[in-house]
């Protein structure tokens, strides 16, 4: 079990970097975007991008 604990924290460390690292790369771009589309077209890219 310790083993599953480890590799859950491990997984969230990596995932919270990568979320930072693509905020930085991105923040340009949602700059952009936010003035040039709605809301709800950004939610719908990022739910496609995500998943």
């Amino acid at each position: 079990m310790g083993y599953y604990n480890w590799l859950r924290v491990e997984f969230t460390q990596l995932y919270r970097i990568k979320i930072i690292v693509l905020q930085k790369l991105l923040q340009p771009w949602f700059n952009y975007a936010l003035s040039h589309f709605s809301a709800a077209n950004i939610t719908v890219f990022l739910a496609g991008f995500f998943t």
